[in-house]
């Protein structure tokens, strides 16, 4: 791409995120519309409704058949709120959350800091900013939770569960990840560890879960040990350390290890910065710019970092699983 194609990337990301926001694909779930139907049903303007529709189709996210839009079939898929793979949630948190830092991404490289206090005010760590009430903390995680969807599948992939008994998922959001163990494995029970905030909106994603039953929510703060669930054989970290500096994110760990006993497994799953593929790299090296602009020392890292931090966090490297570039599991075991 030449950089004038690429200082027009946002004008696609644009007309996504506002097509889901406004409710387009939704609409055009019940059938093939017009674009004077669509507009009169959402409350929009028609002419602009128009060419929204037109870009979308352009984009391959709808047809065209005469003056009729519809969804196109892998729009229907990931786009339409009530299906099981629906991916819109990150619309609000790319919106709302994450495009106000981004934006600000020169102070960002300029100070080598990040830029919360520039958008939101205040000097909290991010999650108790993007977390300070039930609809951003809803947005947060549905995003998250959009973002993890596959996620276990993958991480099922690089591990055996069937010896283990109760998964501990340390930052689990909306235990999407561990939702997809315990549909692999009936015997298998899982507890939610979060924020307490986190644990109260829980339900509003475990009830569409095979095996929500076995899910149970423990509120707490992975840097305070004595919170910590007890009773857990394995431990999952799905894109939790990336979010934190060395020093925390070894905190996070040992405190974890910490938790489960002799023998007990960590299952690390991030996004590696020396992936193989050209694009895999991208796209952790455009993730690692997030994390400058959100976090306090958050960066992702490389295999042999990741297996570094286990080794300090006292546990015994197990090795590193690419599952799918850039997605790794770096595996250890408490001694």
């Amino acid at each position: 791409m030449t950089p004038h194609q690429i200082f027009m990337l946002y004008w696609p990301a644009q007309t996504l995120l506002t097509a889901v926001r406004l409710g387009i694909f939704d609409q055009l779930a019940h059938g093939p519309q017009t674009q004077e139907q669509v507009a009169h049903s959402l409350g929009l303007n028609g002419d602009a409704t128009g060419r929204l529709l037109a870009a979308l189709t352009g984009m391959g996210l709808t047809t065209q058949e005469g003056p009729q839009f519809s969804n196109a079939p892998g729009t229907t898929l990931t786009l339409v709120r009530n299906s099981p793979t629906y991916v819109g949630a990150i619309a609000d948190q790319h919106a709302e959350q994450l495009w106000p830092l981004w934006e600000r991404l020169p102070t960002a490289v300029r100070e080598g800091r990040p830029v919360l206090r520039e958008a939101f005010g205040g000097d909290r760590n991010p999650f108790d900013v993007l977390t300070s009430t039930p609809d951003q903390a809803l947005k947060l995680i549905a995003g998250m939770h959009a973002g993890a969807i596959g996620m276990g599948e993958l991480l099922a992939t690089a591990h055996n569960f069937s010896l283990h008994r109760q998964v501990m998922d340390v930052g689990g959001g909306s235990g999407v990840v561990t939702a997809t163990l315990l549909a692999l494995y009936p015997h298998l029970r899982a507890t939610l560890f979060d924020l307490p905030q986190v644990c109260q909106i829980l339900p509003t994603f475990t009830r569409s879960y095979l095996g929500a039953n076995r899910i149970n929510a423990h509120p707490g703060n992975f840097f305070d040990p004595d919170t910590f669930p007890r009773g857990c054989d394995v431990a999952v970290l799905c894109r939790v350390l990336h979010d934190w500096n060395d020093e925390k994110a070894l905190q996070i760990l040992r405190n974890t290890q910490m938790a489960l006993p002799p023998g007990g497994v960590i299952l690390v799953e991030e996004n590696l910065l020396d992936s193989k593929a050209p694009g895999a790299r991208l796209f952790s090296a455009l993730s690692n710019l997030t994390m400058l602009v959100l976090t306090d020392g958050g960066r992702e890292r490389t295999a042999a970092e990741y297996e570094e931090l286990l080794r300090q966090a006292g546990l015994r490297v197990l090795g590193t699983v690419r599952v799918a570039e850039p997605v790794a599991v770096i595996k250890g075991v408490k001694l």
